[in-house]
């Protein structure tokens, strides 16, 4: 679907508008009760210390005890019936908060404990039913709708709360908070969802129940896809947790108080629209992971931002980005959720989901707390940044081989193109498609990083098992598909094996003959393995010289030195398929010659690098230094230019 035709359609869709809207005021419902609650709770106990905790206690213990049971029966009920039916328990249960609070402070914690149990089954039936209201393109946009503008009625209704109790007190906000339930009712009675009963007969045993909420769990634990979604999705909760204690005890030790708070959470929204609008734009030609790494990124350098300033106005800022990240990161998490798992799990899935979300929640602002007072708010957001970092790393992971060979290769290219005087010619020679190895000299070990970055197409490079075994980058080299070669026969035949399949595939391999780094440049002690494998599978050989590297790179420093690098290469070689086996070795050793005279004209087509004087290298380092800054701030972005071949939210529930 084009990208224009996208968002028309949603808002011509009167199933979603009616679940949108019900949702919208059902947001504003949980607002004014947030706010009602705590005036209540705080006259009953007569302005008691401890009041505040007790009812985030009240308000918190149902999800954990009545959240599983919540997922059960909306799995086997009507969700549309469901959520009208929460609107409706929660209008008349605020309607018995006035003879609650004649009756004690317990009573009024028991009303919370029991509204707060309704809205338990309000959030799994939602977020289950919209499939059903949207085509399944649209799921990611929808969600990001949903998202965005719950956190703006939010806002909206701490203000308006606020506004309503100062104005008229207690009794008439109480009467507009169950007025507003009422109208979420009506509008989600609107919407002709077809949505029946799962079940003939919607009773069910203590024991079915049970039943029914150990597939919940089991399915979340079992099933890679599922449990990756709910780790995420407890990720990003506990994110957000930990950013809002962090932004509100901000704004409280630098006398900014409500204005400031205002402020940031005001950034917050306004970067969580401006995320739905981008979800909307990336969601038709981007994949699941890669819409998680934008966001995920947006919310590393949002929270960077924020450790590393001290101006409310650019905190703001990146409070903003912030925000962003998360509606991105939200929305296709939740979509993700929705297609994977089936209607008839779902409600149980996303139930699970929210109790083990809210421990990390009371975890993380716990955790937060305590950082921010005792550690300081560059402490905290650095944390956020890193973990962050981390998880972004793991999607790129997760998401397959060429994701993060890209993003590998993008972040080098900005680094070699800035730090060395890098001449490519004849990179066109590489074929755009199908099988062929490149084959070169290897004048230094920064010759398989030089190919990687100007290879329009990934390589994969056959390297000594030493060096694939690094105890650092052992888990890189394998995740990008590198192929160690062993200095025995016995393991060897298996890095053939592995070669050969790779170009009977169609990939490129990247080859160094002489099997180690070699000053000389005469190629004299070349390996037969290329000749193997050009022969076995008919491939071409793509000539390669490479010079200068030893000279930026030399024996004995430990980081490369500003200069000149050139390299060529020739045409693909063809040398005929042998189908002969084992292939005569008359035939394998005339084949290797011919290969290592190829690569050698090629050296000598290289044109001679004169050496260049200090003012030459000091502007090469001037444009180190700036490209640092411009890199590293966003390396985060890494899989913009990934083209993955596998989506990991893809695999289905069976």
């Amino acid at each position: 679907m084009a990208p224009a035709a996208a968002t028309p359609g949603l808002l011509q869709n009167r199933r979603f508008l009616a679940l949108w809207l019900g949702q919208l005021i059902s947001a504003l419902g949980d607002k004014l009760l947030h706010i009602n609650a705590i005036g209540f709770a705080v006259a009953a106990a007569r302005g008691a210390g401890g009041a505040m905790a007790q009812v985030v206690i009240w308000s918190t213990v149902p999800v954990l005890i009545v959240g599983l049971v919540a997922g059960v029966v909306v799995d086997r009920c009507s969700r549309r019936r469901i959520m009208i039916a929460s609107d409706v328990v929660r209008a008349a249960l605020l309607a018995t908060l006035l003879w609650a609070a004649q009756q004690g402070f317990w009573a009024v914690c028991l009303v919370i404990a029991l509204v707060a149990s309704a809205s338990c089954f309000f959030g799994p039936a939602r977020i289950a039913l919209i499939p059903a209201a949207v085509r399944a393109e649209q799921l990611v946009t929808a969600n990001a709708w949903f998202a965005a503008s719950g956190f703006l009625v939010a806002l909206v209704g701490t203000v308006v709360g606020s506004w309503i109790l100062a104005l008229w007190g207690l009794s008439v906000g109480l009467w507009i908070n169950a007025a507003v339930f009422g109208l979420s009712a009506l509008a989600v009675s609107l919407a002709a969802i077809h949505d029946t009963d799962r079940h003939s007969q919607t009773a069910a045993s203590l024991q079915q129940v049970a039943g029914e909420v150990r597939t919940g769990w089991q399915l979340i634990v079992r099933h890679r896809v599922v449990r990756s979604i709910t780790l995420h999705y407890a990720f990003l909760m506990g994110l957000a947790a930990a950013v809002y204690v962090g932004l509100v005890g901000f704004a409280g030790a630098h006398a900014t108080g409500l204005t400031g708070t205002s402020t940031l959470l005001t950034a917050a929204v306004v970067g969580l629209i401006v995320g739905g609008l981008l979800v909307h734009r990336l969601s038709h030609r981007d994949a699941a992971h890669r819409l998680m790494a934008w966001g995920l990124g947006a919310l590393v350098v949002g929270a960077a931002g924020v450790a590393a300033v001290s101006s409310l106005a650019v905190i703001a800022v990146a409070v903003a980005v912030l925000g962003a990240g998360g509606a991105i990161y939200a929305s296709v998490i939740d979509a993700a959720l929705q297609r994977v798992v089936p209607d008839t799990l779902r409600g149980r899935v996303i139930a699970t989901r929210g109790v083990l979300s809210s421990l990390v929640v009371l975890a993380a602002a716990a955790t937060a707390g305590w950082m921010a007072d005792h550690l300081g708010k560059a402490a905290l957001f650095g944390v956020v940044a890193g973990a962050g970092s981390i998880v972004v790393v793991v999607v790129l992971t997760v998401a397959g081989r060429g994701s993060v060979y890209r993003a590998v290769r993008w972040f080098f290219r900005q680094i070699v193109f800035a730090y060395l005087r890098l001449e490519v010619h004849g990179v066109e020679q590489i074929p755009s498609r199908g099988a062929a190895i490149i084959a070169g000299n290897h004048p230094n070990v920064l010759d398989g990083l030089l190919l990687l970055v100007v290879s329009p197409r990934p390589v994969r490079f056959l390297i000594a098992e030493d060096m694939y075994h690094h105890r650092y980058l052992h888990g890189l080299f394998q995740a990008m598909g590198f192929i160690p070669v062993y200095r025995t026969k016995t393991h060897n035949g298996g890095a053939l094996r592995a070669a050969v399949e790779a170009l009977q595939r169609g990939e490129l391999l990247g080859i160094f003959p002489e099997g180690t780094t070699s000053f000389r440049g005469s190629m004299e002690q070349v390996k037969r393995g290329v000749a193997l494998l050009a022969l076995k599978t008919g491939t071409s050989v793509v000539p390669l010289a490479i010079q200068g590297s030893s000279e930026v790179f030399p024996s004995g420093r430990k980081v490369p030195r500003p200069g000149p690098v050139r390299m060529r290469f020739e045409p693909p070689v063809e040398y005929g398929r042998t189908v002969a086996d084992p292939i005569p070795e008359s035939v394998v050793e005339s084949t290797l010659e011919a290969i290592r005279r190829q690569i050698l004209s090629t050296m000598r087509r290289v044109s001679p690098i004169e050496s260049s004087g200090w003012w030459a290298r000091s502007i090469k380092a001037l444009r180190v230094a700036v490209s640092a800054v411009v890199v590293v701030p966003l390396s985060s972005f890494l899989t913009t230019t990934a083209q993955p071949s596998l989506d990991p939210f893809e695999e289905r529930v069976r």
